[in-house]
């Protein structure tokens, strides 16, 4: 059998216990092994010498030969330094390093100081290794290829990490038994479960659980966007984003349902689509309990119950609960009406009504059936609504008195016993109703309007109970 000494062409100190070699299938920093005698001490440094021979490099202490064919001095030498008398030490934490240039860099660590700019964006580095990393970003440039797949990396230990072809998993959680193919993901996912977020904010605070996050949300204070679209110059302040909207220039939809085929520009969207297959519902609201098939649909909902409205309109200052509705309103002040039926071009300032304009045309009045009771909404969310009354369920609370409805509007309404507040008057007399629909009932007694008749003898009402009361002959 081939012993160690013959078949390992490594280059070993004696001084400690490390092997070194140029050729990267066996380099790296592995324990020296036990063909090289053992030595007890540093033993005189100045006796280290070297040769050159047709097979290489030969390193010797002593006449006992350290010999690598593989490998030139520079390596195994650069490590002996560190055995050295000359004062190359980090004395905060009393670590040694081989030459002057090393610890130096090392020392900005503790200093701050980033010697090295960015000629495009202008941003610092310590080191240069990192400084060429970023220039990356900017050119694009991804020198480092996947034997296996071709895949390319701007980093070359971002390509030693994708080395996953094998689909082995070494790394699982003991939580959840999710496998994982690098520790450090393993490490990211248990926060996860641990909730631990060691990353914060030196600007605002805010806390994340991965470095990356942090690195991308504190661009937000400094404004630095380095990811330019080709197609139209907008910036974005990480890579992923910039990958998005290229999306919106192509048309690219990677990613497909495998139940309904329908595809989607990012991932995330795909993974809440699916759950309206599965069912699966893993946001529950804190407060009454109800599920959502992603959180942003959890953090709206929150705000019924908090009554927050962050969005507020810079003409009229009313506020609103979700942005997209400040975005509506927003076009009652300028006019803009974006969205325009193919059929007659009238326009709308929100798609919604456009849908519901469209149905005029196709002749489907109400496509929202409900399955209980057949009755049919040309709107979803009414639906959704009304299904409420199936299943008794009550999300909306009264802060006050604990008065339970089944609808954000009638808890507003509500809200308003408390507070006295009556918002809706009426333009002939200025009297004040707390609902809208009592001020129109109201307005009636100006107007002289009668929607309610009989089938009978024809008489009109202006109330629909008066209607009831109504007594005539024939009339059931």
């Amino acid at each position: 059998t081939e012993s160690i000494a013959e078949s390992a062409p490594k280059c070993s100190c004696r001084g400690g216990s490390w092997s070194f070699c140029k050729d990267d299938n066996h380099r790296g920093g592995s324990q020296a092994e036990s063909w090289l005698p053992p030595l007890s001490n540093r033993g005189d440094m100045s006796d280290i010498g070297h040769e050159h021979s047709q097979g290489g490099t030969t390193y010797h202490i002593d006449n006992q030969v350290l010999a690598c064919p593989q490998c030139d001095k520079s390596s195994f030498k650069r490590h002996m330094r560190t055995h050295s008398d000359n004062d190359w030490t980090c004395h905060e934490y009393d670590t040694n390093f081989p030459n002057q240039t090393d610890l130096k860099g090392h020392m900005r660590s503790h200093t701050g100081e980033k010697p090295l700019s960015c000629t495009v964006c202008f941003k610092e580095f310590e080191y240069r290794g990192t400084l060429t990393a970023h220039m990356r970003t900017h050119t694009g440039e991804r020198p480092f290829a996947c034997a296996v797949c071709g895949q390319r990396f701007s980093v070359r230990s971002n390509m030693v990490k994708h080395i996953t072809h094998s689909g082995e998993k070494p790394f699982s959680c003991s939580v959840c038994g999710k496998g994982f193919t690098q520790k450090e993901h393993l490490v990211t996912h248990t926060r996860t479960h641990t909730g631990e977020k060691p990353f914060s904010c030196s600007v605002c605070g805010k806390s994340f659980s991965i470095k990356g996050n942090l690195i991308t949300h504190t661009r937000i204070h400094t404004g630095e966007k380095s990811f330019v679209c080709s197609v139209c110059d907008l910036s974005f302040v990480d890579r992923s984003s910039l990958v998005q909207h290229i999306r919106t220039h192509t048309g690219e939809k990677p990613f497909s349902c495998t139940v309904c085929g329908k595809k989607f520009t990012q991932k995330g969207q795909l993974n809440t689509h699916s759950r309206t297959h599965t069912g699966e519902k893993p946001f529950a609201c804190a407060v009454c309990n109800l599920g959502f098939g992603d959180r942003s649909t959890l953090v709206l909902h929150m705000r019924t119950h908090t009554g927050e409205k962050p969005f507020s309109c810079s003409v009229c200052n009313k506020r609103f609960a979700q942005r997209a509705h400040l975005r509506t309103h927003t076009r009652t002040h300028t006019g803009e009406k974006p969205f325009a039926c193919s059929v007659c071009s009238t326009s709308f300032a929100d798609r919604s009504s456009l849908v519901q304009h469209t149905r005029i045309h196709t002749g489907e009045k109400r496509p929202f059936a409900c399955a209980v009771c057949g009755q049919r909404f040309s709107v979803r969310s009414n639906m959704v609504k009304h299904m409420l009354i199936h299943t008794g369920e009550k999300p909306f609370a009264c802060s006050v008195c604990g008065l339970r409805v089944n609808q954000k509007a009638s808890l507003i309404t509500h809200m308003r016993t408390h507070t006295g507040e009556k918002p809706f008057s009426c333009s002939s007399c200025r009297k004040c109703f707390s609902d809208r629909s009592s001020q129109i009932r109201h307005m009636r007694m100006h107007t002289g309007e009668k929607l309610f008749s009989c089938s009978v003898c024809d008489q009109r009402f202006s109330r629909k109970y008066k209607l009831n009361q109504h007594k005539c002959a024939g009339r059931k």
